[in-house]
């Protein structure tokens, strides 16, 4: 998604699915271009969201990096996996 232009900008676990060992993104309504990106106010802290962007900071690849590792994090826990939460950690 990133190589071709665009932020996620809505990755959290509800917005994911896994079917056959495959992950799939789903939810595009937050879905902006690299180029434009969109900064907005939140009203409440949100673990998905990276910090910056909670201040107030446009979007960019690396938020989407962070919330990818907080749902790695959840899925790690649940699944008691070493390797998802290493890699979690890393993309937070």
């Amino acid at each position: 998604m990133h190589q071709r232009g665009y932020l996620h900008s809505g990755l959290k676990s509800n917005n994911t699915l896994v079917a056959q060992n495959k992950g799939y993104l789903i939810d595009f309504g937050k879905v902006c271009e690299i180029f434009r990106p969109k900064a907005k106010k939140y009203r409440e802290v949100y673990r998905h969201i990276a910090p910056d962007v909670l201040k107030g900071f446009p979007v960019a690849p690396a938020n989407d990096t962070y919330s990818l590792g907080r749902i790695l994090k959840e899925i790690g826990k649940t699944i008691n996996s070493s390797v998802l939460l290493q890699l979690a950690k890393a993309a937070t």
